[in-house]
């Protein structure tokens, strides 16, 4: 193969790379959401009905650049981690092309291919260390024309939608004349491919021009030969080699076969267009969907306590965000006091508010009391626990009542793999010693995140809790709301979260628009409590009712409305997963069944009888 012939062949890849990072784009802090389904339509378009081989290639291609704008801001940990990770999650995406390879050589398979994008989403959320849910599509949904699909059929159908209309773009695309782009390759392969003796096919075989032959008269002592001479259009005979090689390079180049160059019928961009208006439709209505609250509200003091530093040793000396978080919420009660703000119920501080173990160590004990005494309020602490083995700890969300301490807690079940524990601690941590800066292992909790805490005008509370990046997980959002088997479901949501590692990427505006959509899926108002970005309120519709300014300190305090109602997203999740990966399958293979069943029979009955050849034998059938 030519140089010129490697570079064209590459297109395709650097095509399915852009396409990539154009849907990475679609995330904040970018936002540029209608970047989303033109990026997919391209992904799809490339990848739908090529060889397994190919579509597992440009789906690698796609996840680099999907996920190398995404997760940039994990830069400042390090380079070679977010190398690590993108190449990682492009694994996954490379299994989705694999998937569209496949899925394209069936009927509708933009159902299939959407099917086959939520199945990996769900894989990709779990697998490998625990999952890594960032780069979901229904993640970049926030404040769109679909985002009333949230309650309804949550996160995984959000994505279901977009992949399913974005596909059926490529699908409408993939038989409009520009396809014919893809036979460019093995057209100029053609061209250039070497001959025995060592030069280029002539151009008259690429014009449709065949040579035509003359006899010489022969020298002395010579026989005769023949010679090349003049041109004339080339017949089938001509040209049949050529075009059987050029197809043959094509179909194992992966490309689609040259049959599905015919304009596209008419029905199918008006399908593509339906799609998009029905789901908009559905979008709109399931925005008026508004489960009522309960009667009774709850008074919610939001800290924001503010840090000295950014990085890694954002959090500064040891007690450094305790002192800060009790001065904030000093001032938070004289705003009371003074009418400047709503008397707070209980005051939520944000995650590593403490980082020490208050049970541990006397002197943080007497700054959180001396914060729950001068507020007279209890508080909900996110602190460090220490075990339950030697140089292990727990991330905690902790309620501290004023006159008992601690009476309930919550264990963080997602913890951060080479963030907050070290997998393989034998033998990363002696080759790699800036993992010593993770200090104690630590161990995720089993319990569902919901605090049962004592207000002072002796009502109980049930809070769901989540602590940073656990708003990505399904299953941990879902046993905030439910409880489980031990736990019963809660009737408030907080977040607790400390990006301050992470000051001045783009990994606030991210996690701060997922937990916009977890209040529109579970349509209940969300309290959000930080240790330096974006603390506030978020209404059970999405929208900010107050948000702090990164890196100050902040405190304010909300009438938040109890919730008991359980939206559909919530209560049938996986039901929705299931139905959405396997149904789509099932009814395209029914339909392919039924395609082929149908077009055999049709043979059967058209096919003509062979006519007969002399002594009885039928006669071979013309070309």
């Amino acid at each position: 193969m030519t140089p010129a012939v490697r570079r064209l062949a590459l297109l395709p890849v650097l095509a399915a790379a852009a396409a990539g990072t154009g849907a990475g784009l679609a995330f904040p802090p970018t936002a540029w959401q209608p970047l989303m389904p033109v990026g997919l339509a391209v992904f799809g378009w490339l990848a739908a009905g090529c060889r397994l081989r190919r579509g597992l290639l440009l789906g690698y291609a796609f996840g680099v650049g999907y996920y190398g704008v995404l997760i940039r801001w994990l830069a400042v940990v390090g380079v070679w981690p977010t190398v690590g990770l993108v190449l990682l999650m492009a694994c996954w995406t490379a299994l989705l092309g694999a998937a569209l390879a496949l899925a394209g050589r069936w009927p509708v398979w933009p159902l299939t291919g959407a099917a086959a994008w939520t199945a990996v989403e769900f894989a990709a959320s779990r697998w490998p260390l625990g999952g890594f849910p960032w780069g979901r599509l229904g993640f970049a949904a926030a404040s769109t024309p679909i985002d009333g699909w949230f309650p309804l059929l949550g996160t995984s159908g959000v994505s279901f939608l977009i992949a399913a209309t974005s596909l059926s773009v490529a699908w409408a695309m993939r038989l409009l004349p520009f396809r014919r782009l893809a036979n460019l390759a093995p057209r100029l392969r053609a061209v250039v491919a070497p001959r025995v003796g060592g030069e280029g096919e002539t151009r008259e075989l690429q014009e449709g021009l065949a040579p035509v032959e003359e006899e010489v008269a022969p020298r002395a002592g010579g026989e005769g030969k023949t010679r090349l001479t003049g041109r004339e259009p080339a017949g089938p005979s001509a040209l049949a080699a050529p075009a059987k090689a050029g197809a043959a390079s094509a179909r194992r180049r992966g490309w689609t076969e040259t049959a599905r160059l015919a304009p596209a019928p008419a029905k199918r961009l008006a399908w593509a267009g339906t799609g998009f208006v029905l789901v908009g439709l559905g979008g709109w209505a399931g925005s008026c969907y508004d489960p009522p609250p309960d009667p009774e509200t709850v008074t919610v003091g939001v800290i924001q306590g503010n840090v000295p530093s950014t990085g890694l040793a954002a959090l500064g000396p040891v007690r450094t965000t305790v002192n800060n978080s009790l001065a904030e919420t000093i001032a938070l009660a004289a705003k009371a006091k003074t009418g400047q703000t709503a008397a707070p119920d209980f005051i939520l501080w944000p995650e590593s508010s403490t980082d020490t173990d208050p049970e541990h160590d006397e002197k943080t004990a007497r700054l959180i009391k001396a914060a729950a005494d001068l507020a007279g309020v209890p508080l909900l602490i996110g602190t460090l626990t220490y075990g339950p083995g030697e140089d292990e700890r727990r991330t905690s969300a902790a309620w501290w009542s004023v006159e008992d301490g601690i009476t309930d807690s919550y264990d963080k079940k997602n913890i951060v793999p080479f963030g907050e524990w070290i997998p393989a601690r034998g033998f990363f941590l002696p080759r790699i010693p800036e993992l010593k800066l993770i200090g104690r292992q630590t161990v995720p909790g089993t319990a569902a995140g919901v605090v049962e805490g004592q207000l002072a005008d002796g009502r109980s509370l049930r809070i769901g809790t989540l602590i940073c990046f656990e708003v990505g997980y399904d299953d941990t959002v879902g046993q905030a709301v439910l409880g489980d088997a031990a736990e019963a479901g809660s009737n408030i949501i907080v977040v607790q979260t400390n990006n301050s590692a992470l000051t001045g990427t783009g990994q606030m505006a991210q996690q701060d628009a997922i937990t916009q959509i977890r209040a529109m899926e579970t349509r209940r108002d969300i309290v959000v409590a930080t240790t330096n970005s974006l603390a506030g309120v978020i209404d059970a519709h999405g929208r900010h009712v107050w948000q702090a300014e990164p890196e100050r300190s902040a405190s304010a305090s909300f009438v938040i409305p109890l919730r008991s109602a359980v939206t559909p997203a919530v209560a049938y999740r996986r039901q929705i997963e299931a139905a959405l990966v396997f149904l789509p399958v099932l009814a395209c293979a029914a339909l392919a069944w039924r395609r082929r069943s149908g077009a055999t029979a049709r043979g059967a009955e058209e096919r003509p009888a062979l006519p007969q050849g002399n002594g009885g034998q039928q006669a071979a059938a013309p070309r």
